[in-house]
């Protein structure tokens, strides 16, 4: 999609491939409804600047302001997290809490009473850590405030001002349209998941389905400085350009997002300045980039395959076309492969870190440096057994960076020291054989 200097679109193209269920054998169409999982983050964001246009909320105002009984396991940092925390992923509250608390309408209330033994992952402010949970809270703020359910808040202040017709959250409307069915695995070996939305307790962190010209509908809002396609101003102008503004620096541990803002991450392509957000569900990716420099946005969503090699050829090659943007350069590994120095560390200093979700652990296996992942709560699917997953770490060309990458990737993911004894794991990044 791109715009011309009065914020008009010149075109919006889109294009569908593949089928929506490889078990049905549906086409997939420009219309199909896709989930765009935490991109969802940015329009939660987008209802919390509304309420801040309005006057109704600041974003420094601590949390227990607005919700008197928020509580965590650590009484101090419930006191201190404010709307900002949530907004920046700097509250230090374990963000893999996946807690299914009902279908019913008080699953945001229910979810954030829930949180009263949520430990810390880190002191708040510490760092960024990404966080799901932040945004459920901040949900149920939007909750509060509106005296109505996020959902509905969703629908009566971001999708029926913008007429967005192919939008949902509520999976009862989901039989209406053709929806993507989530896979696993990839090629001849794909195969459809047997649970389709992720809890609705997570929904202002990440339940948005959406056609894919929706999502760049969306996108052209934010490109026009809160305006809408159809004219109608959804936020202001100033709350607009706000959630562009830096507010945590990640440049030490990214090879390409520079920062976080409210609600957006921000990237660097190479002297272009973008942002965007990612979206990942059970089976299902969404990737949105904006390009406010030259006026365009790009989007995919998929179901299974191995979507961040697609993700990386298509918006490089897209970008390229239409502007001097090019896509950050991937990790490489280094093709010496593990290091006896970087092995002797890990042998001497195994290094554990667990969350709510899962335990990782660095330690030296059998063929070197290895990552073993311990599921500690199934966030994916009802009834599967906790598993373990055992991976090769590969050192990056960069000094101390680790990479290691799974079957259904086509990329890396790395972690980069933040200091002795700690990593930071970041994202996917496209690779070649690592073998």
């Amino acid at each position: 999609m791109r715009l011309n200097e009065n914020g008009t679109p010149i075109e919006c193209t889109t294009a569908s491939s593949g089928v929506l269920d490889t078990g049905s054998g549906v086409s997939t169409t420009d219309d199909a409804l896709f989930q765009i999982g935490s991109i969802t983050k940015v329009w939660t964001t987008v209802l919390i600047m509304q309420l801040l246009d309005e006057g109704r909320l600041e974003l420094d105002a601590p949390v227990q302001s607005i919700l008197p009984d928020f509580a965590l396991a650590d009484h101090a940092t419930a006191a201190a997290v404010t709307v900002r925390h949530l907004l920046i992923h700097t509250s230090g509250i374990d963000g893999d809490l996946f807690t299914d608390t009902g279908p019913g309408d008080d699953c945001v209330e229910r979810y954030v009473e829930s949180l009263r033994s949520a430990r810390q992952v880190h002191p708040i402010d510490e760092r960024f850590s990404y966080c799901n949970a932040g945004f459920v809270v901040a949900g149920r703020i939007i909750e509060v405030l509106r005296g109505c359910t996020w959902d509905a808040a969703l629908r009566k202040h971001i999708i029926a001002p913008m007429g967005l017709e192919h939008t949902i959250t509520l999976t009862s409307d989901a039989p209406r349209f053709a929806t993507a069915t989530g896979h696993t695995g990839f090629g001849e070996a794909a195969a459809p998941v047997s649970t389709w939305p992720i809890t609705r307790s997570m929904g202002p962190a990440g339940l948005i389905t959406a056609s894919i010209g929706d999502l760049l509908s969306f996108a052209q809002t934010a490109l026009r400085g809160g305006i809408a396609p159809n004219g109608t101003r959804i936020l202001s102008a100033e709350s607009a350009s706000a959630m562009l503004e830096e507010q945590v620096s990640l440049r030490a541990v990214s090879p390409a997002t520079i920062g976080w803002g409210l609600g957006w991450f921000l990237e660097d392509w190479k002297g272009t300045f973008v942002y965007g957000h990612d979206g990942g569900t059970i089976g299902q990716r969404a990737y949105l980039r904006v390009f406010p420099e030259d006026g365009f946005a790009l989007a995919l969503l998929s179901t299974g395959g191995q979507p961040d090699g697609l993700y990386r050829e298509l918006f490089g090659d897209a970008a390229s076309a239409v502007s001097a943007a090019r896509i950050p350069d991937a990790l490489q590994a280094d093709p010496e492969g593990p290091s006896a120095a970087l092995a002797a560390e890990i042998a001497l200093t195994p290094l554990s870190y667990a969350s709510g979700a899962a335990a990782l652990t660095f330690e030296n296996g059998e063929h070197g440096p290895q990552l073993t992942m311990r599921e500690l709560t199934d966030i994916l699917q009802d009834g599967a057994e906790p598993k373990a997953t055992t991976l090769r770490l590969v050192p990056a060309t960069e000094p101390g960076v680790l990479l290691f990458t799974a079957p259904d990737s086509a990329g890396w993911a790395h972690f980069r020291p933040l200091e002795k004894g700690a990593y930071l794991g970041y994202r996917y990044m496209p690779h070649g054989d690592a073998s």
